[in-house]
């Protein structure tokens, strides 16, 4: 579910690079923990290539530079529930590190009662701050 609407997201620009959709690694990092794909973006932005998505991502500057930093990305949709307020982290859904040398999805039936409680959490608190944009014209994107 969550995994949906971070897919939707970008694809709303029209400009989002079709290429990212054909690679096994986005898949894997967006289908089964978008996290990782926000950690992979936040990554491009300070410079860092070493993650999975790192060389895609890349190869495809041209869109991801039309937000010129992290924060603007975050901002323009509406992340901002998926790191910490000075934007320089990641809040996980779990306690799991970013080294992505790990399985990141829950490992035992608990864990995954905490990824669903933070995932719909975080969906709730986005829904919340969509309404209040289309409610607000004060807080439009422009």
């Amino acid at each position: 579910m969550l995994s949906e609407t971070l897919n939707a997201v970008p694809l709303t620009t029209g400009r989002f690079p079709s290429n990212l959709y054909s690679l096994s690694s986005f898949v894997a990092c967006v289908i089964l923990m978008p996290i990782n794909f926000v950690e992979c973006i936040r990554r491009y932005y300070n410079k860092d290539f070493n993650n999975p998505l790192g060389e895609t991502i890349k190869k495809n500057a041209e869109f991801f530079d039309l937000f010129i930093d992290f924060k603007s990305f975050v901002d323009f949709f509406l992340l901002q529930d998926l790191v910490i307020e000075d934007y320089s982290a990641i809040k996980l859904f779990l306690q799991n590190d970013l080294t992505f040398t790990k399985d990141p999805r829950p490992q035992l039936v608990a864990d995954w009662f905490v990824f669903y409680k933070n995932q719909m959490e975080f969906l709730e608190n986005r829904n919340n701050r969509i309404a209040k944009i289309r409610l607000d014209d004060e807080n439009y994107i422009k």
